[in-house]
């Protein structure tokens, strides 16, 4: 699903700039700040054609929008969709059984990766119910995860046991669901027509 006010965005970017944000887009090893210097050294090169213009000034993405989902590497990979064990207590992440035959029978870290960054945390294959916890709770808090969103985890490394982390989230914009009201408990349920 792709927000439309990300499309809206991509083409006024490409009416004003001649290309699209997705045009630009940098490869996932990139840091922001290669990404601001990759910005402005553009905008240096406009000045240079026309020095009558006012220099434009880099063009960032706004924090809240949807980063693009990346093609899977053909790596065994597991989906969950957040729900309120993920988020509090015991906020950890339930292995599926199916995903068991890729992963080690025993108690180890295991790196967890999205967007350049990297959390640490504990892998527990040793138990009947394996899962991953010990440092969940702060990649929920730094990546603001809801009950309704989903991630995919993929399996990099199982050496060192690193999974590639993509979040796609679980609300909808308010253009495709603005009479709903309710429907957050028993009291306010939702009415189809």
């Amino acid at each position: 699903m792709v927000d439309p006010s990300v499309l809206e965005y991509n083409t006024r970017r490409k009416r004003q700039h001649g290309t699209s944000l997705e045009e630009q887009s940098l490869s996932s090893v990139e840091s922001t700040n290669q990404f601001v210097q990759h910005m402005v050294s553009n905008c240096c090169k406009k000045e240079e054609k026309k020095p009558q213009s006012l220099a434009v000034p880099p063009v960032i993405p706004p924090k809240d929008a949807i980063m693009p989902i990346a093609p899977l590497t053909g790596n065994p990979f597991f989906t969950c969709i957040i729900s309120k064990s993920h988020v509090q207590s015991p906020c950890q992440v339930s292995i599926p059984r199916s995903f068991y035959r890729y992963l080690p029978t025993e108690c180890i870290p295991v790196t967890l990766t999205y967007q350049n960054k990297s959390w640490k945390m504990t892998y527990w294959g040793d138990r009947p119910l394996r899962r991953i916890d010990g440092g969940w709770r702060k990649f929920t808090a730094d990546n603001k995860l809801k009950v309704g969103d989903g991630c995919v985890f993929e399996l990099i490394d199982t050496k060192n046991l690193q999974l590639k982390v993509q979040i796609l989230p679980g609300e909808l914009p308010a253009e495709f669901n603005p009479t709903i009201a309710g429907g957050q408990n028993s009291e306010s349920p939702i009415f189809i027509d």
